[in-house]
């Protein structure tokens, strides 16, 4: 592991405990490559909070702290601005008597010692099917721009902005898309999830969000998702460890783990647990049956699960190439490793119509063009890594490099 990769780490544990101190870069390049890496890992604002009082321990010069400073306030005050907003919104649809649940950003914000200090981009909100258009109304009412052309009860989510705050919410229908071949099944887990609804406590307003099962396994299933993509983030390992912490005592483990075994998840969500105990100091911090369901399903080996996720950002939008990449990986856990690695590269430059009617709609009505899709396909690509010799080749080894993962963490077999 890199050492700003080392500070990252140690930064997220002053941040989460508040208990170690964070220490100030030696230089102005390993402070870019700390501050670079935390931006793309979407937990800036987070290490800016620990750096600012290690930087003035070290004698760090005014001068040099004020930017830091003010990235730090702008994204708070912006995240401020959000959250007030979400909650306005979220009052105006329950004395309707609409009650969707949210899910991750603002439950999993209200977890950290300073919750605007962990950023969203984004809030999701899960309906109930016969009350999107309500839903629709009383947002348009708030100022709500739908983005997109996705279609009320059609489209597996939909997006609205306020131009005003920032706010983006996402309005799922499914929290999960159900062709995914992959995935799509986890829908299943969360058909009860508005019986089980809980009020969200911390919130200036009646927010209701899942029950602690749900949210927990919601939270692992998403972020599996997203590894079987291209990838995600350390901040997502933060929220699963800290909903772990406060939410163990009332889980039923031996459930959660049940669950989580259809989809060849359970060794995965084992192992980022192990992360958080490892290097993100939760170790000692897990309720007694989540340490008694832990030990009972035997060792982790994490590293490679953590370097992934240091090299992924966010979603695994680190970089083009890793992006392109994310056929690869998709494609083996959905045939469950059945199919070579040059089987799987083989469908991931040519996917079926199914696949690419979001990114060519002309497929769903016409789908003999599918040969002009991946024309049109390749050749953006190309147009995407003008000048970079070896893209393609780049994707390849990165996709060959996760599906190994997949087959460590008991994914694929």
């Amino acid at each position: 592991m890199e050492k700003h990769e080392q500070q990252l780490l140690q930064c997220l544990r002053s941040a989460l405990f508040r208990q170690e101190a964070a220490q100030w870069p030696g230089d102005e390049e390993e402070l870019n490559r700390l501050l670079t890496l935390a931006e793309e890992q979407h937990v800036l604002p987070l290490v800016l909070d620990r750096l600012i009082p290690a930087a003035r321990t070290a004698g760090a010069e005014a001068d040099a702290l004020r930017p830091l400073r003010q990235m730090l306030l702008q994204s708070a005050v912006g995240q401020t601005r959000r959250t007030r907003k979400l909650e306005a919104l979220y009052s105006a649809l329950e004395a309707e008597g609409l009650r969707p649940l949210l899910v991750k950003g603002l439950a999993c914000r209200l977890l950290y010692p300073n919750p605007d200090l962990r950023p969203s981009s984004d809030e999701d909100l899960l309906a109930r099917e016969e009350e999107l258009k309500d839903i629709h109304r009383v947002f348009t009412r708030m100022g709500m721009e739908q983005e997109g052309d996705g279609r009320l009860g059609e489209a597996q989510v939909v997006t609205y902005w306020d131009r005003e705050s920032g706010l983006r919410i996402e309005l799922h229908r499914k929290l999960f898309p159900e062709d995914a071949r992959a995935y799509g099944g986890m829908n299943r887990c969360f058909e009860q999830s508005f019986d089980r609804g809980i009020r969200l406590e911390g919130a200036n307003g009646p927010v209701w969000t899942m029950g602690p099962d749900d949210h927990l396994l919601y939270l692992i299933c998403h972020s599996f998702k997203h590894f079987l993509h291209s990838g995600f983030g350390v901040r997502q390992v933060c929220d699963i460890c800290l909903a772990a912490a406060a939410w163990g005592e009332r889980i039923d483990w031996d459930g959660f783990f049940a669950a989580l075994e259809p989809f060849r998840a359970d060794c995965f969500a084992r192992n980022l647990f192990a992360i958080g105990a490892e290097y993100l100091g939760f170790a000692g911090r897990w309720p007694l049956p989540m340490e008694a369901a832990l030990a009972a399903r035997g060792e982790t080996d994490c590293g490679a699960l953590l370097e992934d996720l240091l090299t992924a950002g966010v979603y695994g939008s680190s970089s083009d190439v890793r992006l392109h990449s994310s056929r690869i990986t998709l494609n083996a856990a959905a045939a469950e490793g059945e199919q070579t690695l040059g089987r799987s590269v083989l469908r991931t430059v040519f996917p079926s119509a199914r696949e690419l009617e979001g990114r060519y709609p002309y497929l769903k009505k016409k789908p003999w063009l599918l040969p002009g899709a991946w024309v049109q396909r390749l050749a953006h690509y190309a147009g995407e890594n003008l000048g970079r010799t070896g893209a393609a080749r780049e994707s390849v080894a990165i996709g060959e490099r996760r599906v190994a993962l997949l087959k460590k963490y008991g994914v694929i077999p």
